[in-house]
């Protein structure tokens, strides 16, 4: 025997069905590809919300109705906290996708008898992007409870400035007799 045909029947036997690397392949590329679009749609729709509160914000404070001071405040307060949280959603966060750099070993070894078929560099990736997965789940996770408290603050600085103008203190009375104003020359 060859040392080429003893390093052969050294490793062990591939114990797998090349159509269900192939399967486990493709599904967790496409996990990866869901999972990698999530957070840049949480930030569009981060947008999209500061954008209508902003709008409220201005609706409500620029109104010429007198103002109820506290929940003025608390409108002011609910406000400032949500553009807080909507910078700490466009922050960067941790994501992992390479693959192709751990299998740089693998594919490129050192035994000229031992080259990865295609079902083997399959199942090394699908392994790596599910690992990717795992690592990417919790930011994804932390930036969905972001937005979920960005949206509870947005609705509570909208109606802490609907409250601030409707129960503002009611403008005073005009005089029911007319004012007269007297000019003289000097």
């Amino acid at each position: 025997m060859t040392d080429s045909s003893n390093a052969a029947e050294s490793l062990p036997p591939r114990f797998y069905d090349p159509e269900t690397i192939e399967l486990f392949y493709t599904e967790s590329k496409s996990a990866v590809d869901e999972i990698k679009g999530v957070i840049p749609k949480f930030r569009t729709n981060t947008t999209v919300v500061l954008a209508i509160t902003t709008g409220a914000a201005a609706f409500f404070g620029f109104d010429d109705a007198a103002k109820h001071p506290i929940f003025g405040l608390l409108a002011l307060a609910a406000y400032a906290v949500a553009a807080i949280v909507a910078a700490v959603i466009y922050l960067p966060k941790n994501v992992v996708y390479n693959v192709a750099g751990k299998s740089e070993d693998y594919v490129y070894t050192h035994n000229p008898d031992r080259v990865p078929s295609k079902g083997d560099l399959q199942l090394d990736y699908a392994r790596q992007w599910q690992e990717g997965i795992t690592k990417t789940e919790s930011q994804v996770q932390f930036v969905a409870s972001l937005f979920v408290t960005l949206v509870l603050l947005v609705v509570s600085a909208v109606v802490f400035a609907g409250l601030a103008v409707t129960l503002g203190a009611e403008p005073a009375e005009s005089p029911t007799e007319p004012i007269e104003v007297i000019i003289r020359e000097s």
